[in-house]
């Protein structure tokens, strides 16, 4: 047992103690500083804290400590626990010792041989941990007044903990926002239909207001104002029918994964529901299906004579790829085409 308490390691560790502590009680003021040197050895202790006590960090600016002021002050706090943390590591450790010396001391008392040989030794070491002690308690004694709480600590860590809840739920609240902004191709269709729009409206009230004004030789507000809200009510927005088209297809898509009818019934389905909604959109979509049919190498197959007929050619992978084709990719030719076949209605 007397080799095992007295082991080399444990007779170095306890006599770089009282020259740890006071080096710690000298630098405890410049803890705060964000960046400090690296930890020396417990050997290297005593001549480190001699050599470099001229070594301070210099203050920051006014402007930084302004802006900083919040961060230097956790930074010191969370410096000053560390320590506090280290030094009642130190004193159980201490104590410890203490207690082994202890027990060695009454066990080996009567053991002459042992005295002779590790006499010095064991002075040493009891001198070692009296000065500890010493230092420990001259240490605790000092910083009994700065108000070093367990309880602030617990609050500032608290208070870290729901800052962090917030910025994580602004950023939840962040990606669904992104998730929900349209994509370039949708924004260009939505562009390009507003464009489409206006020139379209802008036409038709020129040739309305010319025709007008020939036929009545006047051309009153009142009836300029009527003229223009039965244009916006016929021509309805291109890129609102798009937008719609687009979402009601990814609805349809969704309940694609689960339908146990065929790609043609479904498909049939589909063009039925778009042509109540929007007949000329149906009409668009179904020629470009049958234009993309025929370039897959059935022409020589005869016209179809119904819906249904038209659709056990065409597969849910083709509605799905016309639609982004003619309604994202080449959505300007959509647009120029919408618009050119609202001008023609009667």
């Amino acid at each position: 047992m007397a080799s095992q308490l007295l082991r080399k390691s444990d007779i170095v560790s306890v006599a770089g103690i009282a020259s740890i502590v006071p080096s710690k009680m000298v630098k405890k003021r410049r803890l705060s500083a964000p960046a400090g040197p690296s930890p020396s050895p417990p050997g290297a202790a005593v001549s480190s804290s001699e050599t470099t006590t001229t070594d301070t960090p210099s203050p920051p600016t006014s402007s930084s400590t302004s802006i900083d002021a919040k961060l230097f002050e956790r930074a010191e706090k969370l410096a000053r626990m560390t320590m506090e943390l280290k030094i009642h590591k130190v004193m159980m450790q201490t104590n410890d010792l203490a207690r082994g010396y202890q027990e060695l001391t009454r066990k080996m008392e009567s053991n002459e041989s042992f005295h002779k040989q590790h006499q010095e030794r064991m002075e040493k070491i009891r001198s070692d941990i009296l000065s500890t002690k010493e230092n420990l308690q001259k240490h605790l004694q000092s910083t009994a007044g700065d108000g070093l709480d367990l309880r602030e600590y617990q609050k500032e860590v608290v208070a870290v903990k729901s800052s962090m809840s917030d910025v994580r739920t602004l950023v939840d609240e962040l990606v669904d926002k992104v998730d929900q902004l349209p994509t370039l191709a949708e924004a260009k269709a939505v562009l390009a239909g507003v464009t489409a729009q206006r020139e379209a409206c802008e036409a038709a009230a020129a040739v309305c207001e010319d025709h007008t004004a020939l036929r009545t030789g006047q051309f009153t507000l009142d009836f300029y104002d009527v003229v223009l809200t039965s244009l916006e009510f016929c021509h309805k927005s291109i890129q609102t029918r798009i937008q719609e088209t687009i979402k009601s297809t990814r609805r349809w898509h969704h309940d694609h994964k689960s339908t146990t009818l065929d790609d043609g019934k479904f498909t049939a389905n589909y063009l039925k529901k778009q042509s109540k909604r929007d007949p000329r959109m149906a009409v668009y979509i179904q020629k470009a299906l049958h234009r993309r049919i025929r370039r897959r190498g059935r022409a020589s197959t005869p016209e179809p004579r119904s819906l249904e007929e038209f659709c056990r050619d065409v597969s849910w992978e083709d509605v799905t790829r016309t639609v982004e084709d003619v309604l994202v990719r080449r959505v300007e030719a959509t647009v120029r085409s919408l618009s050119q076949s609202s001008r023609e209605l009667p």
